[in-house]
């Protein structure tokens, strides 16, 4: 994606500089005619670039970095939010711990009680599902076993996923009084759900599961997950 030229007369905008192929994440500024990381942990000749009218941005901040991380695997995309501002109730990984998930959520004291509350949900979940799994071993071909305590657990579980995407939404102002996949589907890109993979370290041969991988793709929210 190539950005518009810089002018004297632009406002700041902030870019996610990223190149996962050598672990190398950046938040970047463009201001007028320059461009600087965000909060460098020490100033450098790779923490800024000056500009000219016209100049493409992405391709000077590329060529800049290149020597040092390798010329391919680069991603520049456009914050819709600057740092230091977020989603509430929504937790982001920072910059200097990209890789955290799911991170910090900087508003965590306006919703202790409530997080205290849903660690509590998480562990019992936990405990029920551990106790599933001393029934049905947990292997790819047991995976369509059915059974009253399995329904149980699914029912509580999705039930704890629609209630937490129901607060993010109203924190954000969403003042519908009934929501559906249509309404929560739209918390797929602002929330990185299909981002997110779970393990099971206990039971290795499982592969992640990623529930919301291909979630929004379609006009049908519900019949896309599986």
């Amino acid at each position: 994606m190539m950005s518009e030229g810089p002018s004297e007369t632009q406002e700041r905008r902030y870019f996610g500089v990223t190149n996962p192929t050598s672990n190398f994440y950046q938040v970047w500024f463009v201001e007028g005619l320059f461009a600087a990381r965000s909060m460098p942990d020490r100033p450098s000749q790779l923490s800024h670039v000056d500009l000219q009218t016209g100049d493409d941005f992405e391709a000077k901040v590329i060529s800049l970095l290149s020597g040092d991380y390798g010329p391919s695997g680069w991603r520049i995309v456009p914050m819709l939010l600057p740092p230091g501002t977020y989603y509430p109730r929504m937790a982001r990984p920072t910059d200097l711990r990209p890789l955290d998930a799911p991170g910090y959520c900087p508003g965590f004291r306006q919703y202790e009680h409530e997080l205290a509350l849903m660690h509590g949900q998480m562990a019992s979940l936990m405990r029920h599902l551990e106790q599933v799994c001393r029934v049905v071993h947990p292997v790819p071909q047991t995976l369509d076993t059915y059974g009253q305590e399995i329904r149980n657990l699914l029912i509580l579980a999705c039930a704890e996923v629609e209630a937490n995407w129901r607060a993010v939404l109203r924190e954000n102002g969403v003042t519908k009084e009934r929501l559906n996949t249509k309404d929560y589907v739209q918390l797929q890109q602002a929330m990185k759900l299909g981002d997110y993979a779970v393990s099971f370290p206990h039971f290795p041969w499982l592969q992640p599961f990623r529930p919301f991988a291909a979630w929004g793709s379609t006009d049908a929210p519900t019949q896309e997950l599986p």
